[in-house]
């Protein structure tokens, strides 16, 4: 795909880690603009009970794997917490 005339690619993947939730997604895209520009960008969803959870990052500097681990501590955190207050 071309953006303002760079051309762009992209590769999606969902990633496989644990959770305290019920149920988890972790998806991650990589986008590369130019010669050596990229974006990695992570979203965990998690559901448990009646709580919904979105973390989401994006960064040009840390790898995708590193981003989705530390977006899945967060999101754990929030349901420990979201249980905390019930």
């Amino acid at each position: 795909m071309s953006v303002s005339g760079q051309e762009v690619n992209t590769d999606r993947q969902i990633l496989d880690l644990d959770s305290t939730a019920d149920q988890a997604l972790t998806m991650a895209t990589q986008m590369k603009v130019g010669a050596d520009e990229y974006l990695n960008s992570v979203a965990v969803q998690a559901l448990e009970g009646n709580s919904f959870v979105l973390v989401t990052f994006s960064s040009g500097t840390v790898e995708a794997p590193l981003l989705a681990g530390e977006a899945m501590n967060l999101a754990d955190q929030a349901f420990a917490e979201i249980k905390s207050l019930q």
